[in-house]
């Protein structure tokens, strides 16, 4: 069945949960499923994928006309919340029937059903409810998480009161399921879908494992809180997780585990930390291929920078000083790198090569700062001199090494590694 199905689709389903397993077994396990459960997995997959692309390829012209808080709420307050929307409808589907059927479909396939009274209709809701019923089956798909997936959970995750410490966070995983079950569906995805409102949502910079000493986040940074339980509408909470996470990835979690278990895979500590390393690789692939690209449009700035438009830019170098060049991601993505694998081996020397001629460049702006700082008593004499500066930098190696990186083949082969971090 696996090799019947061998498209572009299924492929993905292993691309993005079989991470740490065995591919002979991930592929064993896939074939035992009937078609209807291989094309349920494949929906599941195309639907993270697609909140993968939004999150990290989706990109938008730049309107003159736009009002300034329009970029704050699209970047920040409706992509993240339809991104969690997309991923609280793969555990709908995870947690429904392979093939849904309305009421009146079901009800005309039940036996003696002619002149039933009303308690019948009622009881047979009920049963329909029990099998087709998404808001019952979601609870059951939370409350039935696997053991170490609900320990991961209590270990990086807390719902708590807003007026209660950290330290008092429940430790009980039942509770704490049942609570992300209302947060994710009710406070989430029931208030997106039928009363239209989207809530700000953080997305973590760095996505990684927990480590020693990392404090935690309270979401939304703004402090809104919000009512868990309807009938205590006063008493309000938060939701907190570790630094490296956010809501998206918390959800790709137990949305890996819900496929594993499917699978009849156990979703290990161990397969639960490779999935979340393959998550971090996959942010810091995307974060440095970014960074290239904003440094080599910088740079490629300076050889106009005394051109008419720019004067934005010229008036940045005169009174404030010349900006360095980002970094951050590219020493991030050096340690990321797994150096036993030939291609990444090269990748990453490519990387600490790039990571070198930056910090040249960055080294010669820190050196002109230092010794030209902006002067507020004749800014056109400054401006000859940075304008010197700059155009001496422009015929330098390290300048025209970063204005063609994006054009280097070890930058298209990082896209080999993007398509899958892991190797599947």
């Amino acid at each position: 069945m696996f090799e019947h199905n061998y498209n572009w689709q299924s492929t993905l389903v292993r691309r993005l949960f079989s991470c740490g397993v065995d591919r002979r077994v991930f592929e064993a396990s896939y074939e035992r499923l009937s078609e209807d459960e291989q094309i349920r997995l494949e929906r599941v997959a195309k639907r993270v994928w697609l909140s993968l692309k939004l999150r990290y390829e989706t990109a938008f012209y730049a309107s003159p006309f736009a009002h300034p808080d329009e970029g704050y709420f699209l970047t920040r307050v409706e992509l993240p919340s339809i991104e969690i929307y997309l991923l609280c409808t793969c555990l709908d589907i995870l947690a429904g029937r392979s093939a849904y059927k309305d009421f009146g479909s079901w009800l005309k396939t039940q036996a003696n059903v002619t002149n039933i009274n009303l308690d019948d209709v009622v009881r047979l809701f009920a049963q329909y409810q029990a099998e087709y019923g998404v808001s019952r089956n979601l609870r059951n798909l939370f409350a039935t998480l696997p053991a170490s997936t609900k320990d991961w959970l209590v270990d990086n995750v807390a719902i708590r009161p807003w007026d209660q410490p950290l330290a008092t966070r429940t430790r009980d995983s039942d509770v704490l399921v049942k609570r992300l079950h209302t947060y994710f569906y009710e406070i989430w995805r029931n208030a997106f879908t039928h009363s239209g409102v989207s809530r700000q949502a953080t997305r973590a910079e760095d996505i990684r494992e927990y480590l020693e000493g990392d404090d935690w986040w309270v979401t939304p940074v703004s402090g809104t809180m919000f009512v868990l339980d309807k009938d205590k509408p006063t008493q309000e909470w938060n939701f907190s997780y570790r630094q490296g996470l956010d809501e998206a990835t918390i959800l790709r979690v137990i949305i890996h585990s819900v496929v594993l278990k499917k699978l009849g895979i156990e979703p290990t500590p161990e397969l639960i930390a490779a999935n979340i390393r393959n998550y971090s690789r996959l942010n810091s692939l995307y974060a440095f291929i970014n960074e290239v690209n904003s440094n080599a449009t910088m740079l490629k700035a300076w050889s106009r920078v005394d051109e008419r438009g720019m004067d934005t830019l010229r008036s940045f170098f005169t009174y404030v000083g010349i900006p360095l060049l980002n970094s951050e991601a590219t020493k991030l993505m050096i340690d990321r790198y797994n150096s036993d694998n030939g291609l990444e081996s090269g990748l990453r020397q490519m990387t600490s090569q790039y990571l070198h001629e930056v910090q040249t460049i960055n080294s010669a702006i820190s050196d002109f700062n230092k010794s030209n700082p902006p002067s507020k008593t004749n800014p056109s004499e400054h401006w000859q001199i940075v304008k010197g500066f700059v155009e001496e930098r422009t015929r330098t190696p390290p300048y025209l090494s970063i204005v063609d990186w994006l054009s280097r083949v070890e930058m298209t082969n990082l896209w080999l590694v993007v398509r899958d971090p892991c190797y599947t």
